[in-house]
């Protein structure tokens, strides 16, 4: 594609420079974008397509590939000539700075096609103006979901379960909740255009180490897009756990996997990101904030884990379970190089998922599932149960109530706080000090401390739970009885008569 000329002087306004130059790339169609009002490109050189951003110099290049700037100036004889010279980098920067409308938007990079948000399936090969995607997979890919039926019959809807549930088959799940749970992940990794809303988080979760979490992961990632799974660290700090975040949801990653976590999984800034789907971030060096979006699907594998409770109730649990003492020395597996087998069939497991959406495209679309509709995700909730309804899957969130109670220990001792409490004094107002007994039983203060000391950390433990409700019991207000505080728990249940 010849390069377009860019009369520079004749452009008065910097904003009008930046705005040319940015539209030149743009018809070059150079791979560059904006995401979130962030000049990136697409970087096909590797493997796998990635999102970068691009400085002012990266951007001088794009355009000077893309443009020829030439400036009208007199030459040896006197006589006027247009003359090409570098980009400005005046103009550059400014692109840089500003909201750059001139290019296209970029969500993210997948690996496979996607359901858009009108039902069909984007199967474009590079970017897709209606998913705002770059689809980084190939033709075999695309051919096997050319011919799916527009009405899928039972057997065709069957045959499409069966497929992914012969993958992982020799996996032992503890439930249906489960099972459905991770036909929820194939689901949402390839749906998430059409949702085009808040995604939960999944844990695929064991009690004992050896039963398959990771490779079920990694199945999953395989199936989807046929390449292996990158894992990522989980950063106690919360501080760096943000700077991670960003720039993974910078590089619009389709999913961040955070293996084997054998700590506490809390934090403000994922349950922030799943809840309201933009990560703000102070710029290094600026005082403005920088948003993105999350795009991503956020998975956890751990033994036994412990979650903080804004965490617990946003998570998707995929529980495994064994019954043999040592899972690792299992050889009796159907396949035993099974993501070697994904990858040989990727193409015809896909196909099998985009066979269940089109299940549900064709039904009605109803989902009667009303009391599984999980809160802050309730259109994920009727998409992904919709199409499990519509195949016969059943089991959505089914185990959601129940992980969500007993993955936060603070929170199960919080409810065995409330109900010995009332058990012991019932709604009688009392002192901390009466309830340091039961304090001490659950734990909840340090019994090295003086007891003075422990009475002022449970009453401040108390308060900070007012209007809380466990098991229909309720903190209520208190009074103060001789300078000293108070306490009441009423059951709900009373008060509603």
């Amino acid at each position: 594609m010849p390069r377009k000329d860019i009369k520079i002087n004749e452009i008065p306004e910097l904003h009008e420079k930046s705005k040319a130059l940015l539209e030149a790339v743009n018809e070059a169609r150079r791979d560059v974008y904006r995401m979130d009002n962030v000049i990136v490109r697409v970087n096909t050189n590797s493997n796998t397509a990635k999102i970068e951003p691009i400085n002012q110099y990266e951007l001088r290049h794009e355009v000077s590939q893309s443009a020829r700037c030439i400036k009208k100036c007199p030459d040896n004889q006197g006589d006027w000539i247009y003359k090409e010279i570098h980009p400005p980098i005046d103009a550059c920067r400014d692109a840089i700075a500003s909201s750059c409308t001139a290019l296209p938007k970029i969500k993210g990079v997948v690996s496979h096609p996607v359901v858009s948000v009108n039902g069909e399936i984007s199967e474009k090969i590079g970017y897709d103006k209606n998913t705002c995607l770059y689809i980084d997979t190939n033709e075999n890919i695309i051919a096997a979901l050319r011919d799916i039926p527009d009405k899928p019959n039972e057997n065709e809807i069957k045959k499409a379960v069966d497929s992914i549930w012969d993958i992982v088959a020799d996996f032992k799940f503890k439930n249906e909740g489960s099972i459905a749970g991770f036909y929820a992940l194939l689901l949402s990794l390839i749906c998430r255009p059409s949702i085009n809303d808040n995604m939960p988080a999944f844990v695929i979760k064991a009690a004992t180490p050896g039963t398959g979490k990771t490779l079920l992961a990694r199945a999953a990632i395989h199936i989807i897009t046929g390449r292996d799974a990158v894992t990522a660290n989980w950063e106690t700090n919360e501080e760096e756990l943000a700077k991670d975040m960003h720039s993974r949801l910078l590089a619009g990653q389709e999913y961040i996997i955070f293996d084997n976590i054998n700590v506490k999984i809390k934090s403000g800034t994922i349950a922030q990101i799943l809840t309201s789907g933009i990560f703000s971030k102070r710029i290094l060096g600026q005082t403005k904030n920088q948003e993105v979006l999350c795009n991503s699907t956020i998975i956890f594998t751990a033994n036994n884990p412990e979650l903080s409770s804004e965490i617990a109730r946003r998570c998707i649990p995929i529980e495994l379970i064994s019954d043999i003492e040592h899972p690792e020395l299992r050889t009796d597996f159907k396949y035993k190089k099974l993501l070697e087998h994904i990858s040989n069939n990727q193409a015809a497991l896909l196909r099998s998922l985009f066979v269940m959406v089109q299940a549900w495209r064709a039904s009605d679309k109803s989902y009667t599932g009303d009391n599984a509709i999980l809160g802050s995700f309730s259109k994920w909730s009727r998409a992904i149960g919709g199409i499990l309804n519509a195949c016969g899957v059943i089991g959505f969130l089914s185990n959601h109530a129940d992980f969500a109670n007993t993955a936060d220990t603070d929170t199960d001792i919080c409810r065995q706080f409330f109900i010995k409490w009332y058990e012991t004094h019932g709604g009688n107002p009392v002192s901390a000090k009466d309830l340091l007994g039961i304090a001490h039983e659950l734990g909840i203060v340090d019994t090295r401390r003086s007891e003075q000391s422990q009475i002022k950390s449970l009453g401040r433990y108390i308060v900070k739970r007012e209007g809380q409700i466990y098991e229909k019991l309720k903190i209520i207000p208190g009074s103060y009885e001789k300078g000293n505080r108070r306490y009441k728990i009423t059951s709900i249940v009373g008060l509603c008569h």
